[in-house]
């Protein structure tokens, strides 16, 4: 004599996805992290198997405690599609609608001094003669940037697009002046951009200057001339630039 157990039911229940702690987007089931072997968790039946198949894996995990957990093998960045099934000890399996997880493991960013600030002798020479200038750049739609100049941090306005925008506040010291452009992405990966910008916001001094000896045809230093083309000469500050 002996006793068999008919089981034809589906195990139940089952549920799984992305682990929560390795969810690191926005919230803990936007599907989106930059871990490149994340875990995936779920709940089932005692003693069912669950069987994960990602990016050509195929890993198992047993049910224990109504629970499960599931490493990956490191992965490249992108979307990941992924199915999970799970069979019970009757050989009863059930298996849920596939998913995709997306690996974000960089974020970029580019920062300069905006061109409306930039009043050198071209508009990417990096030097302004504002004490509060702007600063532009790029980076990756929906990440947050830090902006750090003249011992100051600034929030950046981020578009929509990725383009962002800082106008300093606080006077900056004249001279040379390094700055620091932080990306944070919605996963939290972070990326920088430096640089340098050139503060001069000291009018030069009066430049001094005459008609030179061979262009003063009259009494030397009457400032009298003959010449429809004289020549004028003089001193100013270095890289000035003089109108006559």
């Amino acid at each position: 004599t002996g006793n068999i157990t008919v089981d034809t039911l589906a195990p139940t229940p089952f549920t799984g996805g992305l682990h929560p702690d390795d969810d690191s987007g926005v919230n803990a089931a936007d599907n989106k992290t930059n871990v490149t072997a994340p875990r995936f968790k779920g709940t089932g039946e005692n003693g069912a198997t669950v069987t994960l198949t990602i990016a050509g894996q195929t890993k198992t995990a047993l049910v224990t405690g109504g629970v499960w957990t599931i490493t990956t093998d490191a992965m490249t960045a992108g979307n990941k599609n992924y199915t999970l099934s799970s069979t019970d000890v009757a050989g009863n399996s059930v298996t849920l609608p596939s998913g995709t997880i997306t690996i974000d493991t960089s974020t970029s960013i580019t920062a300069a001094l905006d061109q409306t600030s930039d009043t050198g002798s071209s508009q990417s020479d990096n030097i302004t003669k504002e004490r509060k200038p702007t600063f532009t750049g790029t980076t990756e739609p929906g990440a947050t940037v830090v902006f750090s100049i003249g011992g100051q941090n600034y929030n950046a306005v981020v578009q929509s697009n990725g383009n962002w925008t800082v106008v300093v506040t606080n006077n900056l010291p004249e001279g040379s002046v390094p700055y620091i452009a932080t990306a944070t992405d919605i996963v939290g990966n972070t990326a920088q951009a430096t640089g340098n910008i050139t503060v001069d916001a000291t009018p030069p001094s009066a430049p001094t200057g005459g008609l030179i000896l061979a262009s003063d045809t009259g009494v030397i230093g009457d400032g009298i001339t003959k010449l429809a083309t004289p020549t004028f000469t003089g001193t100013a500050e270095a890289n000035a630039t003089i109108e006559l």
